[in-house]
């Protein structure tokens, strides 16, 4: 019952907060979403990606269907169509170049990325309508740093984990919560079209 009432406290808190100011010209956003037969969850994350509180043309988001065999590709291809207006690209692979785990996933979609800022997303995570511009927000805040983390519940899986969020760049900042102060958490590298975590 505290947890309860602390929990709808915060949330109350929170839903009070005015979403950060960003530039009057964003930086150009790649999102980059790796599928494998996530037929059952890929549309609705993909339609809280395009319903991000973000200008619309400074973002993109490129799902990465990695050699799924259920139904993925033909959603993903209504999806295209329901919204032709939109920066959305489905990258479909097979078992020539895909299939072989999310790191080489990513890396074709970086590819075909154009922004100069890259988000990733599991495909079975919906974001916060505003999570992006906190994000981009907090990482134009610190001109040092590579990359910012947030936290997202996943749909199925129930649980809290990091998520990262990167820019080309050095260091990665930890963000818990808007307002929190940053903490350098890990280095991003970044090798040509590889995009890869330190051991």
């Amino acid at each position: 019952m505290i947890l309860t009432i602390a929990g709808y406290a915060y949330y109350l808190k929170w839903s009070r907060t005015t979403p950060p100011t960003l530039p009057s010209t964003p930086p150009f956003v790649s999102i980059m979403v790796p599928a494998h037969n996530e037929g059952i969850v890929i549309v609705k994350t993909v339609q809280a990606l395009l319903a991000l509180d973000y200008p619309a043309d400074r973002y993109e988001i490129i799902v990465i269907n990695d050699n799924s065999s259920d139904n993925s590709a033909d959603l993903l291809k209504a999806l295209q169509q329901l919204h032709p207006d939109r920066n959305l690209t489905v990258v479909n692979t097979d078992k020539t170049n895909g299939g072989k785990g999310k790191s080489n996933a990513l890396n074709i979609g970086l590819q075909h990325a154009r922004g100069s800022v890259i988000s990733i997303y599991d495909a079975d995570n919906t974001p916060e309508h505003d999570a992006l511009r906190y994000l981009v927000a907090e990482l134009l805040s610190y001109d040092h740093y590579g990359a910012v983390i947030g936290k997202f519940r996943t749909r199925n899986k129930k649980r809290h984990r990091p998520h990262p969020f990167y820019q080309r760049g050095d260091p990665v900042v930890s963000v818990d919560g808007p307002g929190r102060t940053p903490v350098v958490v890990q280095t991003v590298h970044d090798s040509g079209n590889q995009l890869r975590h330190p051991a």
